[in-house]
């Protein structure tokens, strides 16, 4: 990992660290480091922005309204699987080599390329 991947991901580690409750468990890990980061929680109506990278893990968004954006299909690519149990949550320019399970309400992930499949059982999502 260069010294600007890891001051982005200490900036997002500290943001994601201050009054946030346990409403979306994240776990990544960079695929060209062996440290393993574990971030919080967001709060409902966050807005995540992700470095472009290879990310590995699985996310677990139980909030309402989080917005995770990246910075471009197949710039930010996240190898694992997302649960979104919230509603209203938005994934934008990332590309998810995983499954994309929706619990939750109205979800869009238009904006992002899933090359696993998407298993929905709320209403109104788009993919």
């Amino acid at each position: 990992m260069n010294s600007k991947q890891k001051f982005s991901l200490l900036v997002l580690m500290l943001i994601l660290s201050f009054g946030v409750l346990s409403c979306v468990s994240v776990e990544l890990k960079l695929a060209s480091s062996s440290a393993h980061q574990t971030m919080g929680a967001f709060r409902n109506n966050s807005t995540v922005r992700l470095n472009a990278g290879y990310y590995s893990g699985n996310f677990s968004i139980d909030a309402n309204s989080v917005t995770l954006i990246g910075q471009g299909v197949g710039r930010t690519l996240i190898d694992g699987d997302i649960r979104i149990n919230g509603n209203n949550s938005v994934l934008r320019q990332l590309s998810v080599r995983g499954n994309v399970y929706i619990n939750g309400n109205n979800a869009d992930l238009s904006g992002s390329k899933i090359e696993g499949r998407v298993y929905s059982s709320g209403k109104g999502n788009r993919w």
